[in-house]
């Protein structure tokens, strides 16, 4: 890379060991052989400071920049501005899900906010969990999850691509709540590095959204977390429905029903202890108007 580098605040690999290096001031930098040779590839780009960047599924790599977002099609060789931001703008980080679906976290002022796109950067919608969000500072997608890092509120979860979330801070207080990065390895764990040079780890193995990748937003999410006693189900709602949710045996045997109502907007649990009863191998089965939603454990 350039002598003149300070920082290289983002870098990505493609599916064919190609490296990506976003340089604040010199550029986007490509590699086919590891990182022993580099070439400049930002042709095409604006002439301002780029902080992040992420690969879609479909090999489109997208770059924010200051007061930009822009994407490639060709592995970087060139660049065309797929949306054009407020000039201090910040794009401090960038992700995409398995549906292609792609998100930004953008810094204003003083307030964070969290974008995503339907239809590769071509319009945005504001997602923020929060209206007075802190700054954005990393993005992961995993499991039908996303997870937001920022600098100063911690982890923020969403089961159904932004349209509502959770805090998930348990176990960090203070500087800890000031995330700098995060990434989901094997599909089970959510890493993050926090501004006291720590990294925590958390399991998100258990609460994996059985949306389908293809699913509209707005659809209904089912998943599950179970304990050694007990086992709680999640759903979220994207308006009031009427729900039931009941347990079965592998042989379609119903065994308990645990709610038949109205519930409202937004997510609810429901807990079975599993203490109580052996149940085996069984199905939870959410039916609502919109459908049956089924939820395997043991």
């Amino acid at each position: 890379l350039p002598d003149t580098t300070s920082s290289v605040p983002a870098i990505v690999c493609d599916s064919a060991q190609g490296l990506f290096a976003a340089l604040p001031t010199d550029g986007i930098y490509f590699s086919s052989d590891k990182g022993d040779h580099w070439e400049l590839r930002s042709n095409g780009l604006p002439n301002v400071s780029r902080s992040s960047l992420t690969l879609a599924p479909n090999g489109d790599l997208y770059v924010g920049l200051t007061g930009f977002l822009a994407r490639s099609t060709d592995r970087g060789l060139i660049w065309s501005v797929c949306d054009t931001l407020r000039p201090s703008d910040e794009v401090l980080a960038m992700g995409a899900d398995s549906a292609g679906d792609i998100f930004a976290g953008i810094f204003h002022d003083t307030i964070g906010m969290i974008l995503r796109s339907h239809d590769r950067g071509t319009t945005w919608d504001t997602i923020s969990p929060v209206q007075s969000l802190p700054a954005v500072r990393c993005i992961a997608t995993g499991r039908g999850l996303l997870f937001a890092g920022t600098y100063g509120t911690g982890v923020w979860k969403s089961s159904d691509m932004g349209a509502h979330w959770n805090q998930m801070n348990e176990g960090l207080t203070g500087d800890d709540l000031k995330v700098l990065c995060c990434t989901i390895a094997g599909d089970s764990d959510l890493l993050i590095g926090t501004l006291t040079a720590s990294v925590f780890r958390t399991n998100i193995s258990s609460a994996s959204s059985v949306r389908s990748p293809n699913a509209p937003f707005g659809a209904i999410t089912f998943w599950s977390e179970q304990s050694s006693s007990r086992v709680i189900f999640h759903f979220m709602l994207p308006s009031e429905e009427q729900v039931q949710l009941s347990v079965y045996d592998v042989t379609g045997r119903k065994l308990s029903e645990l709610c038949n109502g109205i519930f409202t907007l937004g997510e609810h649990a429901i807990s079975l202890d599993s203490r109580q009863k052996h149940y085996g191998v069984c199905f939870a089965v959410l039916k609502t108007p919109m459908g049956l939603y089924i939820e395997p454990f043991i």
